[in-house]
């Protein structure tokens, strides 16, 4: 079986250079140039006006689910196999996670049984990626595009 590193930093001339101008300058947490560079260019990769930077991964899980504007009962759709942040998100927003088996060789959210799982109560399908392998994406949203 392979290995696959779950975490394998790279780090360039460039980013050491950027971290020291951070700590020379004293901004090192939620402010300053890099951060609002980043946000920018995010902002116009995505073809948004705003992006915003989050401290991690479960802020940002947060935001987008608080955007869904769920009701008590409400369903979002995910894999089994992920981050236990995507159910919190959820819950904490009055949500219920409703689970699908993930691929075998991929990890990821398995896509045939999503349909079966959708009900008058789901509001979202959460796919995750996992270990640089992507969700099958185009049957997903054309799921999701068939039933609004």
């Amino acid at each position: 079986m392979t290995l696959i590193p779950v975490n394998e930093p790279v780090i360039g001339e460039q980013e050491a250079a950027n971290v020291m101008e951070c700590l020379r300058t004293g901004w090192i947490s939620s402010a300053g140039r890099f951060i609002e560079q980043f946000e920018a260019e995010w902002a116009s990769y995505c073809g948004r006006e705003f992006g915003v930077a989050v401290s991690n991964g479960t802020v940002a899980l947060e935001m987008a689910v608080a955007c869904l504007d769920l009701q008590p009962g409400d369903e979002v759709i995910m894999p089994t196999f992920t981050i236990i942040s995507c159910a919190q998100a959820v819950t904490r927003f009055g949500g219920v996670p409703v689970l699908v088996d993930s691929e075998p060789h991929t990890w990821c959210m398995d896509v045939t049984p999503v349909e079966s799982r959708i009900t008058p109560r789901t509001r979202a399908i959460m796919p995750v990626h996992i270990y640089g392998h992507p969700v099958d994406m185009d049957p997903l949203l054309d799921l999701a595009d068939r039933h609004g």
